[in-house]
């Protein structure tokens, strides 16, 4: 039943109430299976749809994930939702308040207005149109990464749309990128992650490719992954990256950054990431150091929110 604990407690923790656009098996479900187990129990996943539907809520801590990827018919269901929390304000805690998150297009629009990030994004269609070149085409509510390769002139880019929807793939919520190349001298690209969860910031991971792309780490190398090491263990710039959750309004997920030079540039933050994979819990398994001490940190601060309320 939603809403209820899955499980008789035998201590007064509070139940996590995790909201999002589906069942996270993918984002949280790999985390609690190799790497935590004992925090599924405080766990209650509850998605968008079913809210229409469900129970009283009860007293615990609200996490509002996949802001970012919900339709406006998901983000309307997940307002009301957070009205009908105002009663229990005493009795519960939200992470990621859905009246002042800012959503991907939303949050790069802000960061360049501010002068952190010196590239901007553009909706297809708006009436604005990229002042810089190469742009990278991606989905604003979705984490695939960037559709195809970099489109350098405006013909290329009134083509690559073309293309699309002569292959019958929808041009909604497409935007464009203002690209920035953060590869250093050796043609190596690094793009940086880190959580918060509540008021727990904590360095996850430096990822190291080829591919201007980043989305698996690619080098393996010894050299690449005591940088990793160094990364997670000294944090460094820790406090500008957390002044960038503020900007945001979010409480809980993961930012993905490069830097321009010795400029931090932000590419999003992901407010339904993976924690950690399965298998990177095997034995041997690259990087395993790095995860393991990110699990470690991880369920640290999911407990830490975790505070008993009253009933």
């Amino acid at each position: 039943m939603l809403f209820e604990p899955a499980r008789v407690r035998q201590d007064s923790a509070s139940v996590i109430y995790y909201l999002c656009a589906r069942p996270p098996s993918y984002t949280l479900g790999q985390y609690f299976h190799a790497w935590a187990p004992e925090l599924a129990a405080r766990f209650t996943v509850v998605t968008y749809d079913a809210l229409e539907k469900a129970n009283p809520p009860k007293a615990g801590v609200y996490v509002f994930a996949d802001l970012d990827q919900l339709a406006p018919r998901g983000m309307e269901l997940a307002l009301r939702f957070r009205r009908s929390l105002e009663p229990l304000r005493d009795q519960v805690r939200v992470l990621n308040e859905p009246t002042r998150v800012l959503r991907r297009y939303d949050l790069l629009r802000a960061l360049h207005e501010r002068g952190i990030n010196s590239f901007d994004a553009y909706r297809l269609g708006e009436g604005r149109h990229p002042r810089s070149w190469p742009v990278l085409l991606r989905r604003e509510h979705e984490h695939l990464g960037a559709i195809g390769d970099l489109v350098r002139t405006t013909e290329e880019l009134r083509a690559a749309v073309a293309r699309m929807i002569a292959a019958g793939q929808s041009t909604k919520g497409l935007i464009a990128v203002e690209f920035r190349d953060t590869a250093d001298d050796r043609g190596v690209y690094r793009k940086y992650g880190a959580f918060l969860i509540g008021e727990r910031l904590i360095p996850r991971h430096l990822l190291v490719s080829r591919h201007w792309c980043v989305k698996d780490p690619d080098l393996l190398e010894p050299d690449y992954i005591e940088e990793e090491l160094r990364f997670v263990e000294t944090f460094p710039r820790a406090d500008e990256v957390r002044s960038i959750f503020e900007i945001a309004g979010i409480d809980y997920g993961r930012i993905d950054y490069s830097f321009y030079g010795d400029r931090l540039h932000v590419w999003e933050i992901n407010t339904n990431p993976v924690l950690a994979y399965v298998k990177s819990a095997e034995p041997g398994a690259p990087r395993r150091e790095v995860n393991e001490r990110f699990a470690r940190l991880a369920r640290d601060a999911f407990l830490a929110l975790d505070a008993p309320f009253s009933a």
